[in-house]
C-alpha cells in the first residue's frame, strides 16, 4: 500500500512529519491548529492502520479535540517511549542557540559536552544508525526513570576530571578508565546544562515530569550553605559567585607594575606584536583573548571623531550589506558586538601606527597567528600569556589569569563613575532592555555612548609606564627565568 494514498483526501494535510531513522517508521505527527476534528480522527485511523506508534501533539489535545473516545495508537517497539534522547537534545541546543543568540562555538564546546555525557550514562544500549552504521549510547526520553536520575547523579559525582580532553572516548569508558574525580564546583557546573535541558524537556511533554523535578531535587539537597534553589536552578558560566565558584580576581597596581613595568613584558613581547598588543587591549579595552587576537586594521576607524576598536563577527559584501565574517571572525554572545573608544594610551603606545603597516597586509590580520576550529586565533595567545604571569609571580589558576583584565577594568571604570549597564554593554555583556537591544545601534553595528565612555577611559590612569612598541619590537627576547627568581606561590 502507498503511504501517498493516505494522504490524498483534501483535509488531512500534516504540518510535520517525523520518522525515527534507525526503524524507519513515523513517530511523530502533527496537524495545522485549524483543522477540524473530522481531521484528527482520519489521522487517527490511518495511523491505528499502520500501528506507527505515533504521538499525538498532547494527551490533553487529543482528548479535547476527539472527546476522549478514541484510545492512542498501538505502540510498537518501543516507539510510544518518545524520541530519541539525542534528537531531543540536538532539538534543544538549536533553539537554546537562537533564543540566547550563542555562537556554534559556545554550543559545541559549552552546552553539549555536559548533555553527551548524560545521554550516555543514561542510556541501557547503544542505538545502530542506519545512515552510517555507527552506534551511540542512546535510550527514549520516555523510559527516563527518577530511579535512572538517582543512578546518574550518584555516578556523575565521580565522573573524571578530563578537562575537556576527551579523545574521542564516550563517557561510559572514561568512567571505566578511573582517574581523579572532578571538583564539586565543576560537578555543579554541568548540573547546571543539564537541569535547564530537562525542564524544557518536561514542558514540552516528552519527559516524565517526576525526572527533572528527581534532579532539581538532588541539587537543591548538594546546595552550599546558603544558596536557595533559584541559585541552583541553573548554575551558569556567568555565575562565578563568591567562594563557592572561582572568580576572575582583578590585577593590583602592583601586579600591573610587575606585569607591564621593567624588563619583564620587554622580554615576553620582544618582536612579538601579538604578544604585546593583546595584553595591552585586554587591559585597556577589556577584550577577550579571543576577540583581541581575530582584530582586523579595517576594525579600527573613527566614529563621532575618536578612534575605536569594532568588535565583530560580520563584514560587508561587494553590495554594502552586512553578513556573516565566517568562523574566522567569532563572538561568544551577539552581546559581544561592540565598538570601544580607545584608551589614549593605547594611541601613545604607538597602536594607530601599527594598524597602519597591517593595513597594507595583504590579509588584513592584525596578527600572524594560526587558527584553529576550537580557539580561534586565540591558541598562542592563551597558552602564552600565562608565561608572563608565571614569570613575574602574579599567576593564579583560574583567579589571575588573561580574564582579570576585565575585572580590573570593569572595577576601574566604575571607579570613575560609568553607570553599570555601559560597563556591561563595554565588556559585551548582554543588558535585557528594550533600548539596549533595540536602539543602540549605528551605521556600524552596536554601540556605546562613545563621548561618554571615552571621557571615562580618559580619566582612568593605571600608573603604569609600558614601554613603546617601536622599542620593544627591536628589543632582544631573553627568557624571562633570567631575568627574575621568582617563582609562582604555591596554592
Amino acid at each position: 500500500m502507498d503511504m501517498n494514498d493516505f494522504f490524498e483526501p483534501p483535509r488531512i494535510a500534516p504540518m510535520m512529519i517525523r520518522c525515527d531513522p534507525t526503524s524507519g517508521r513515523l513517530t511523530h505527527l502533527e496537524t495545522h491548529p485549524h483543522d477540524p476534528p473530522e481531521t484528527l480522527k482520519l489521522l487517527h485511523a490511518l495511523l491505528a492502520t499502520l500501528q506507527a506508534g505515533v504521538t499525538l501533539p498532547s494527551a490533553t489535545m487529543r482528548d479535547a479535540v476527539l472527546g476522549g473516545t478514541l484510545p492512542p495508537p498501538a505502540p510498537i517497539d518501543g516507539i510510544a517511549a518518545g524520541r530519541w534522547l539525542s534528537d531531543v537534545i540536538e532539538h534543544y541546543l538549536k533553539e537554546v542557540k537562537h533564543n540566547k543568540n550563542l555562537n556554534s562555538n559556545t554550543i559545541t564546546y559549552t552546552y553539549a559536552p555536559p548533555l553527551s555525557v548524560f545521554r550516555e550514562l543514561i542510556s541501557v544500549d547503544k542505538k545502530i544508525s542506519d545512515f552510517d552504521q555507527t552506534s551511540r549510547w542512546d535510550i527514549r526520553v520516555g523510559d527516563i526513570t527518577p530511579e535512572a536520575i538517582d543512578q546518574f547523579v550518584s555516578t556523575f559525582w565521580a565522573f573524571p576530571d578530563r578537562r575537556g580532553r576527551r579523545n574521542h572516548a564516550d563517557a561510559r569508558q572514561i568512567l571505566s578508565d578511573g582517574g581523579e574525580a572532578q571538583s564539586r564546583n565543576n560537578a555543579l557546573k554541568n548540573f547546571g546544562y543539564i537541569l535547564p535541558f530537562l525542564q524544557w524537556a518536561t514542558k514540552r511533554d516528552e519527559l516524565p515530569r517526576p525526572v527533572a523535578a528527581r534532579l532539581a531535587a538532588a541539587l537543591e539537597d548538594a546546595r552550599p550553605e546558603g544558596r536557595g534553589r533559584a541559585e541552583m536552578q541553573a548554575l551558569s558560566p556567568d555565575d562565578e559567585d563568591d567562594e563557592h565558584v572561582p572568580g576572575y580576581v582583578a590585577f593590583t597596581l602592583d601586579e600591573l607594575n610587575r606585569l607591564f613595568v621593567g624588563p619583564a613584558f620587554v622580554a615576553y613581547a620582544a618582536g612579538n606584536a601579538s604578544r604585546y598588543w593583546i595584553a595591552l587591549l585586554g587591559l585597556y579595552a577589556g577584550l577577550r583573548i579571543g576577540e583581541a587576537a581575530q582584530l582586523r586594521a579595517r576594525d579600527f576607524k573613527v566614529l563621532d571623531g575618536i578612534w575605536c576598536v569594532v568588535v565583530t563577527s560580520s563584514k560587508l559584501n561587494k553590495k554594502g550589506q552586512r553578513v556573516d565574517a565566517g568562523p574566522a571572525q567569532r563572538v561568544k554572545t551577539f552581546a559581544g558586538r561592540r565598538m570601544l573608544p580607545l584608551h589614549p594610551d593605547l594611541i601613545r603606545l604607538g597602536l594607530l601606527d601599527y594598524v597602519a603597516e597591517r593595513t597594507q597586509i595583504e590579509s588584513g590580520w592584525m596578527f600572524d597567528l594560526p587558527w584553529y576550529p576550537k580557539s580561534g586565533f586565540g591558541h598562542y595567545p592563551t597558552r602564552d600569556f600565562p608565561r608572563l604571569t608565571k614569570g613575574v609571580a602574579v599567576y593564579q589558576p583560574k583567579r589571575k589569569v588573561f580574564h582579570s583584565f576585565r575585572s580590573t577594568i570593569s572595577q576601574a571604570l566604575e571607579g570613575k563613575g560609568l553607570e553599570g549597564t555601559l560597563i556591561d554593554r563595554f565588556l559585551g555583556h548582554s543588558v535585557r532592555t528594550i533600548r539596549a537591544r533595540f536602539y543602540n545601534k549605528n551605521s556600524e553595528g552596536r554601540t556605546l555612548p562613545l563621548r561618554l565612555v571615552y571621557e571615562a577611559l580618559c580619566r582612568l590612569d593605571f600608573g603604569i609606564e609600558v614601554a613603546e612598541w617601536a622599542k620593544v619590537r627591536t628589543a632582544k627576547r631573553q627568557h624571562l627565568r633570567k631575568l627574575t627568581d621568582q617563582r609562582v606561590p604555591q596554592t
